[in-house]
């Protein structure tokens, strides 16, 4: 019967419940207690039967929703024995080398039993497949003894190990689904529901404030047991969806944390295993965390790797990228570790932002919060999603409509942008334009939908540094949904397409550089006054250089140039705001970043890419149509000749109706079509012009003056910093440039795109006309 599996993960939630509430009675009997003092810090004694009580469920639950299963007979076997030796030193006490040697003795067993054993590792460039030979089953020895001693020791707080392994357990059982393994699914799906039982008697949550059961080292050894049994079992068969080294990421968190303890404590001079209280979790209650809190804190950064690991696996992101991400995240967990000092006061800070914010915020305001996140993330993510946070956004101003409206009449810019969105809807509306989807689309260029994210964002205006973070981790993860991997893999660098959805993540790309720039700008010069300017700085220059590589290898000749156009904008601003030598390195030293990065990759690509069909074709045709020989320019480039041709037909028909213009998005039937069969103006310009004449043009024209102006003068006036000033100018310059060339606002993530950069300079205008009024204070950052 189908409804087997889920009557077994009922049955085994119920059952550990029911165990739990009778083996508490007897725990203190048997000495199943764990008692406060030294490195424990709860209060009275604690059962130490949650782990007893897990067991209790599997081995109800399996014949309940699967029947006899002889081939899970040897992890069973195997938990059993762990689950022994973890009483006997829960009650007693037992030497770290005897409990290591049965440890060793438990997992060769459950691996010669079982069969599994970790033969290959994932695949290498040039190398192909790396296979471990006769090295198989030392290797999965060592790595299951050590995942059982990592999920021991992370063994530290209310619901940690508990959750991170809940989550371990939710991610195998998708990947267990899908690549239709049944055994996998039946353990997975079980464990889930047994350690979901579990929690709600450890996890602090706000009916209980305590924990009324332990996991024990019974339960934490035996789920590090089952959780890699797991792992080996999924990631070694022909029907494997991801590599080896993606199921890393899942059990990341203990892991590294247990590896980056151990090399501590050796370079030290102390046992490996001997206590301390240097695990992370340790880390974030020195900032004043809560049990709960960086309980949850650690959870949710484990199933965030994990998802990392496996989406980016599915994605068929290549296995030396993902171990090599896994490498910088060992590194800086090392860093963050060996320097506690500071990174505790950076966690102390957090907490007191989210105190005080969870103190001082309405939900109205956290809404708001909550939503530009989610819209800025999204944005190069899923369009649908990124409205939704949006839709937050506007709704928070709804409900906060009195003070909105308020500060909206003391802001010309935003009066300007209403008057702009009015003459599109009235001669859209009025003067009968023949394609309605002509002033719909172009209404977010006017400002009207950025008008309230602005307001909002003048209070997130500290949260500018996380906000840029968002989209950078946005734009990342739509680069590995959209790259062709296989391709990447094979060497076929010179494919545009292979690098992803370049029309659509063009202009974020470029917003995200620009942005990037103005943070190496403003870093330099405090280079010595903290840690915060170099980490910001190093920050910046890391993810400066996917960016530069994923520019240069889509062959997007158009983001190129609104590139340009942003990095001479922030040198004209630098001459113009009179900066000083260090600015000016700051400045020399991001576009030299981005000027070796570039010139680096178009070594590799250029050899293989469309250069003469992306550069010097367009070049050459552009040079013909302009020596009026338009027939040679077509057959030289046919795409760059319509285009101009369509220019020329464009200020035909702007001759022809100079005011308000023809109504037109697309070209009448006798301009013809582009080449890539879709027929529309080359660019907003064009589009504008013929739809909305000369007075469309000037009041779009003024409109972005305004939003420059407004941009510098609040740097002029110290209300922004410059660099973020200039970075913002810098920004409606390229978009301005891409749209007068090619983009256009069809597609959702451009849209979205624009309205949350023009949102930003709707912030600079609110700020000045109400000089604050205290926003900033209402919603405090990280920062």
């Amino acid at each position: 019967m189908e409804d087997l599996p889920v009557i077994g993960a009922l049955v085994a939630f119920a059952a550990v419940l029911a165990a739990i509430q009778a083996l508490k009675p007897v725990a203190p009997a048997l000495g199943l207690v764990d008692h406060p003092g030294g490195r424990k810090q709860h209060r009275g004694e604690i059962p130490l039967v949650g782990g007893i009580a897990i067991f209790v469920g599997l081995l109800v639950g399996l014949p309940a929703g699967y029947g006899i299963v002889p081939a899970a007979a040897p992890l069973v076997t195997g938990m059993a024995a762990l689950l022994a030796l973890g009483i006997v030193d829960d009650a007693r006490g037992m030497r770290g080398i005897t409990k290591l040697g049965c440890q060793v003795a438990v997992v060769t067993l459950v691996v010669i039993w079982g069969g599994v054993a970790i033969e290959r590792v994932g695949a290498l460039p040039g190398i192909g497949t790396v296979s471990l030979g006769p090295a198989a089953v030392p290797f999965t020895i060592f790595a299951l003894v050590g995942l059982i001693n990592a999920v021991n020791m992370l063994d530290g707080l209310d619901g940690l190990a508990g959750g991170v392994v809940l989550g371990g357990f939710g991610w195998l059982l998708l990947l267990a689904g899908l690549q239709g393994q049944s055994l996998h699914m039946a353990v997975s799906g079980l464990l889930l529901a047994a350690v979901a039982a579990f929690l709600l008697l450890n996890a602090r949550l706000p009916w209980r404030p305590r924990a009324e059961v332990f996991l024990g080292d019974a339960g934490s050894m035996s789920l590090g047991l089952a959780l890699g049994w797991c792992i080996v079992g999924l990631s070694q068969v022909e029907a494997a969806v991801i590599s080896p080294v993606a199921y890393l990421w899942v059990v990341a968190v203990p892991v590294i944390d247990t590896l980056s303890l151990m090399v501590r404590r050796v370079l030290r001079g102390r046992h490996p295993f001997s206590a301390d209280r240097d695990h992370l979790h340790h880390l974030f209650l020195r900032a004043g965390f809560t049990p709960g809190e960086a309980s949850y804190c650690l959870v949710g950064i484990s199933l965030a790797a994990g998802g990392i690991g496996i989406l980016g696996g599915l994605a068929g992101v290549p296995d030396w990228l993902l171990a090599v991400a896994l490498l910088g995240v060992l590194v800086g967990h090392y860093v963050f570790i060996r320097h506690a000092w500071r990174t505790v006061g950076a966690l102390r800070r957090l907490n007191r932002v989210y105190q005080d914010a969870h103190v001082n915020q309405v939900p109205v305001r956290r809404g708001a919060l909550v939503g530009f996140y989610v819209a800025v993330f999204c944005a190069p993510v899923s369009v649908g999603l990124s409205l939704a946070g949006l839709a937050l956004v506007y709704l928070a101003t709804a409900l906060d409509g009195r003070a909105f409206l308020a500060d909206l009449r003391r802001t010309p810019l935003a009066g300007l942008a209403l008057v702009v969105a009015a003459f599109l809807l009235l001669r859209g509306g009025v003067g009968a334009v023949e394609d309605h989807s002509l002033w719909t689309h172009l209404l977010p260029l006017t400002g009207l939908y950025s008008i309230p994210l602005g307001w909002w964002l003048l209070r997130l205006r500290s949260h500018r540094l996380w906000l840029l973070g968002a989209l950078a981790a946005g734009l990342l993860v739509a680069f590995v949904q959209d790259a062709r991997w296989g391709d990447l893999r094979a060497g076929v660098l010179g494919d545009p397409l292979a690098w992803g959805a370049n029309a659509r993540l063009g202009l974020a790309q470029v917003v995200a550089l620009l942005l990037l720039l103005a943070i190496m700008l403003r870093a330099v010069p405090r280079l010595g006054r903290g840690w915060r300017a170099r980490f910001a700085l190093a920050v910046a220059g890391v993810l400066c250089v996917p960016l530069v590589i994923i520019l240069v290898g889509s062959f997007y000749v158009t983001a190129w140039i609104g590139t340009v156009a942003g990095i001479l904008v922030l040198g004209a601003g630098a001459v113009a705001f009179h900066y000083g030598r260090s600015e000016w390195l700051g400045l020399a030293g991001g576009v030299a970043l981005v000027a070796a990065v570039a010139l680096g990759s178009w070594q590799l690509v250029a050899d293989q890419g469309p250069v003469r069909t992306a550069v010097a074709e367009p070049v050459q045709a552009a040079l013909l149509y302009l020596d009026d020989r338009p027939r040679a320019a077509g057959e030289v480039h046919p795409a760059t000749a319509e285009r101009l041709w369509l220019m020329r037909a464009a200020a035909g028909e702007l001759v022809e109706r100079p005011l308000i213009g023809h109504g037109w998005k697309h070209p009448p039937a006798r301009a013809g079509l582009l080449a890539d069969g879709q027929g529309h103006y080359p660019g907003m310009l064009t589009t504008v012009a013929v739809g909305f004449g000369l007075v469309g043009l000037a009041l779009f024209t003024l409109l972005f003056v305004g939003f420059v102006w407004t941009t510098l003068a609040a740097a002029r006036e110290g209300v922004w910093p410059v660099s973020w000033a200039l970075g913002l100018v810098a920004c409606f310059t390229a978009a301005v440039t891409m749209l007068t060339l090619a983009i256009h606002v069809d597609h959702g993530t451009n849209r979205t795109m624009l309205i949350l950069l023009l949102a930003a300079g709707f912030a600079a205008a609110f700020y000045r006309c109400g000089r604050g009024q205290g926003h900033e204070a209402d919603v405090p950052s990280p920062g």
